[in-house]
């Protein structure tokens, strides 16, 4: 549902930058903390490709932002 919601995530014409920010923002809260609940016995391996994957996800916030700030 979270990724679906991000392919979808376009900034609305009323909306200024800022409340669009703050939309991506709570969805990526969102998966980060469903992460945290199932993390609690992560190893040092584990602990570095988490940490590839959110360089990841914030390359794709990026995108995301450029994507749904230009479709005005």
């Amino acid at each position: 549902a979270l990724k679906k919601k991000l392919l979808q995530l376009k900034q609305k014409p009323e909306e200024n930058c800022r409340a669009f920010v703050s939309r991506l923002n709570n969805l990526y809260d969102g998966i980060e903390r469903k992460e945290e609940k199932l993390d609690h016995n992560k190893t040092v391996v584990e602990d570095q490709l988490l940490s590839k994957v959110k360089k990841m996800r914030d390359t794709t916030k990026i995108k995301i932002l450029i994507k749904g700030s230009y479709q005005k």
